[in-house]
């Protein structure tokens, strides 16, 4: 059903019925990311994931959870191993969310006078890296303001953040716009 969502656009998906399959397809291809189911036949989601987690040539693959699930502790268990988590049944737009967050790509956006501007959005790799050579004491503060939820003092960090970086800080800059804490705490937990 997931693929269905994306037909009229040009990804190549591949479907695996089980993860000892979905691991010996990222062994013979090159994967973008992982949507992992993590009811399966033969090798569960959960397994499967690990095993991608514990090869060092593949720890970079984003891993997005999908699942049934409304258990808390398989949540936690989930949230710990992956890099994203979408329950069922997605709809179009959470799985596009998601995979904003770990694929690069580019935005439109309407300006008042009709002119379209086009945004670079960074991927998860991209911005982790980036954030590794920010000064640590600017990371510190950034990582005190996402923990108590303070949007003033991380949108005015991320300016700070701008002026060291201007695309990493306009990537963050939209992720405080909008609330997004998650993801920050994702980008800046280790």
């Amino acid at each position: 059903m997931l693929i269905s969502y994306f037909k009229k656009y040009p990804f190549t998906f591949l479907e695996a019925e089980n993860g000892q399959i979905a691991c010996q397809m990222i062994q013979t291809n090159s994967i973008d990311i992982v949507l992992m189911d993590m009811k399966m036949p033969v090798m569960d989601g959960y397994d499967a994931t690990k095993w991608i987690k514990d090869h060092q040539e593949y720890q970079h693959l984003p891993i997005i959870a999908v699942t049934a699930s409304t258990f808390r502790e398989d949540k936690e268990k989930i949230v710990t191993l992956c890099d994203g988590y979408l329950r069922k049944p997605v709809s179009k737009k959470q799985i596009i969310e998601e995979l904003k967050k770990y694929l690069k790509h580019k935005t439109e956006q309407k300006e008042p006078a009709g002119q379209v501007l086009i945004k670079e959005v960074l991927d998860i790799t991209e911005i982790k890296t980036k954030i590794e050579h920010l000064p640590p004491i600017l990371v510190e503060e950034i990582v005190k303001a996402i923990k108590i939820g303070k949007i003033a003092s991380l949108k005015e960090l991320m300016k700070s953040v701008k002026q060291k970086d201007d695309l990493l800080g306009d990537n963050l800059i939209d992720y405080v716009d909008n609330f997004d804490l998650d993801t920050l705490r994702n980008y800046f937990f280790k």
